[in-house]
């Protein structure tokens, strides 16, 4: 199964760093890019809005180049390359757009990166290798992150940014999946135990497990609606069940969707609509689902935007207007991009990628006064080819 090689792969990716890597003391001291330390406390506080927040910006984190690199949302093109530290390896905006951090598996590090300027506030050392899953509060004041010692059981770390303590933890588990209900009160913690998944709820504040539940998918992607009341899972294998609405308070689910395989799924901030991605690998094609009646529309074969087809997941913008696919196939992978009023074709942006993008939870800018004036945009450019 391709899941199975892809966990497989990072575990043994692991085993080489181990032997490669002596692991640091978790501590609380933050490397400047001038080589001074910071002390506690020491965050950059937000402006307010304008210029310093995301708006309208992705984040994608590149493995083998050791950078971030931020795309417009209304170009599809890369307008800045932020370096990094060893592998990059999953990212997050804060809530209010204020600060992106980005997990660095090898570096065993996050690294807390100020919007306004794509610059680095500071860089939080772990000792642990950063695992796929990270989210953060509102205001980037906590994140909680999925980690992993060499040889030891994995752990979802809660952690303090303003001095990088380590709050409340969670054990035992491989994350492969971390999502915060919108209230910030509940965490969600998804593992694989193929052919089903673990599905943990833990108590945000204290990290203790609240209930555990096991779902017979074989977890692929996941999505919570915009009241957290509704965590719909894909299920990857083909011929499955489909996609999983599992219910948060009653830890009931009903399924959606055809049978096939499905590799990613988001839902419209509407709340009324999934996106998602399934079928066979190498020939993947986009599907719509309406929530409110199951029925689903087939639309734009990913083989005629990229070649490959091993879809790592996707997202979608604070306004629903389009869809950043991950496509993973080495020097040829790329950013899917799938405008949602116009599901039938699909821009692509070259660039090694392997995980999720992270969208910026605001599309425009707060602080700039409503205008009234229209545009009719072309089709998005395509992006060239990073070259590093």
């Amino acid at each position: 199964m391709p899941r199975q090689k892809s966990r497989l792969r990072i575990r043994s990716l692991r085993t080489l760093l181990t032997t490669a890597l002596a692991l640091t003391l978790l501590g609380t001291v933050f490397a400047l890019t001038n080589g001074s330390t910071l002390t506690a406390g020491a965050a950059v506080s937000s402006n307010g809005g304008g210029e310093s927040l995301c708006f309208g910006t992705v984040a994608v984190p590149q493995w083998n180049a050791d950078t971030e690199s931020i795309i417009d949302q209304s170009a599809n093109l890369v307008v800045h390359t932020i370096g990094t530290g060893a592998n990059p390896w999953s990212n997050t905006y804060s809530g209010d757009g204020r600060y992106l951090f980005v997990n660095e598996y090898s570096g065993q590090s996050i690294r807390m990166i100020d919007t306004s300027n794509n610059q680095l506030v500071r860089i939080l050392q772990l000792g642990e290798f950063a695992g796929l899953g990270i989210v953060s509060n509102n205001d980037g004041s906590i994140i909680w992150t999925a980690t992993q010692e060499a040889n030891s059981a994995p752990h979802v770390r809660k952690i303090q940014t303003s001095d990088g303590s380590v709050i409340a933890s969670f054990d035992g588990s491989i994350a492969d999946e971390l999502l915060l209900s919108p209230d910030g009160t509940t965490l969600w913690e998804l593992s694989v135990d193929y052919p089903k998944t673990l599905v943990n709820e833990l108590n945000a504040a204290t990290m203790s497990l609240t209930s555990s539940t096991s779902v017979p998918v074989y977890y692929k992607s996941a999505t919570l609606n915009s009241t957290g009341s509704v965590l719909y899972i894909a299920d990857g294998i083909n011929p499955g069940i489909g996609i999983v609405a599992f219910d948060t308070q009653s830890k009931n689910f009903t399924t959606l969707g055809p049978t096939i395989g499905i590799q990613s799924v988001s839902i419209s901030p509407s709340d009324s609509t999934l996106y998602f991605v399934g079928g066979e690998s190498g020939s993947y094609f986009l599907y719509i689902l309406n929530i409110a009646d199951g029925t689903w529309t087939q639309h734009v074969a990913l083989a005629s935007a990229t070649a490959g087809g091993w879809i790592r997941g996707s997202r979608i913008t604070a306004d629903g207007s389009k869809l950043y696919l991950t496509n993973d196939y080495y020097a040829q992978g790329g950013i899917v991009v799938v405008e949602t009023a116009n599901p039938d074709t699909a821009v692509f942006i070259p660039m090694q990628v392997s995980v999720p993008v992270a969208v910026c939870p605001l599309l425009i800018d707060p602080a700039a006064p409503p205008t009234t004036t229209s545009t009719t945009s072309g089709a998005d450019p395509v992006a060239p080819a990073f070259t590093g």
